[in-house]
């Protein structure tokens, strides 16, 4: 089955395959493909379903729960949720996020992150606190406090740093099971506390990472009188593998404060496997 721009339908339910070229655009609440969806365009959902998921390069999928027998992703796609039965590859070129605030659940048979493939999800967690005078506290269990001359930068599994007149908060999350992402820093004089860093969970067989996992904080805003806002904080990962094998990287860091604003605490991570090819 090949489609154009479908809007504002409840349900499609295709008996057989799916492709949707480059340029056409698909969206709906729910939508369950027997065989094989190939996407080229651009998919709004709130559920997926399909056998077979691809989404190409220069797509996009915007959805909340995508479940598939495999999974390859050379594109963006945005979810809060996958449950992949066998393989979940991620190409060079493709990136997948969460929802700002929201986190990110992989449940999967073998995860392949493969060099230039990104799970992106620096600045996703809670919001910066806005700037003003006073500027308001970062969002979060560890949000760093707003202030007149620099916001306290975001907490986590690091404190973050005292602005000017604007301190941090304790560190939060746990320690053994983190659940949280980052939190956001101080809003300073007119300038915006920096989001914290999102939430992954993944609970997969075999893990195979050569690219990139981004959990960092952003940085705080700044303006002409150097009075800015603080980092957000790192954002947190629980990461459950039977085998882990890779030289990618997976990053955590709180954002640098703006101005006289101060930095944002490291983000919490916990890794359990029983091997390491």
């Amino acid at each position: 089955m090949n489609i154009a721009t479908v809007t504002g339908l409840g349900l499609l339910q295709v008996g057989g395959g799916l492709s949707m070229t480059s340029g056409t655009n698909l969206t709906l609440s729910t939508i369950t493909v027997v065989n094989t969806l190939d996407s080229s365009g651009t998919i709004t959902a709130s559920l997926i379903t399909a056998n077979a998921l691809t989404n190409s390069n220069g797509a996009a999928i915007i959805a909340s729960s995508i479940t598939a027998n495999s999974l390859t992703n050379s594109g963006s796609i945005t979810v809060s949720s996958f449950t992949v039965i066998t393989d979940m590859n991620i190409k060079s070129g493709g990136v997948i996020t969460h929802p700002a605030a929201k986190g990110l659940s992989i449940v999967a048979g073998k995860l392949d992150v493969q060099s230039g493939g990104k799970i992106d999800l620096d600045g996703k967690g809670y919001a910066g606190g806005a700037g003003g005078r006073p500027g308001v506290a970062g969002a979060g269990l560890g949000g760093g406090l707003g202030a007149m001359e620099g916001g306290g930068g975001g907490s986590h599994g690091g404190k973050g740093g005292n602005g000017y007149s604007g301190n941090s908060v304790a560190v939060c999350d746990s320690l053994t099971n983190p659940y949280q992402p980052g939190s956001g820093g101080g809003g300073g004089w007119d300038s915006n506390g920096g989001s914290g860093g999102g939430f992954l969970g993944i609970n997969v067989s075999t893990l195979s990472l050569y690219g990139y996992i981004n959990l960092s904080g952003n940085n705080g805003q700044t303006n002409s009188t150097n009075l800015g806002g603080g980092g957000g904080a790192g954002g947190g990962a629980n990461i459950i593998v039977g085998y882990f094998v890779g030289l990618g990287t997976i990053s955590a860091n709180g954002g640098n404060g703006g101005g006289t604003a101060s930095y944002g605490g490291g983000g919490r991570r916990r890794r359990a496997d029983s091997d390491i090819l």
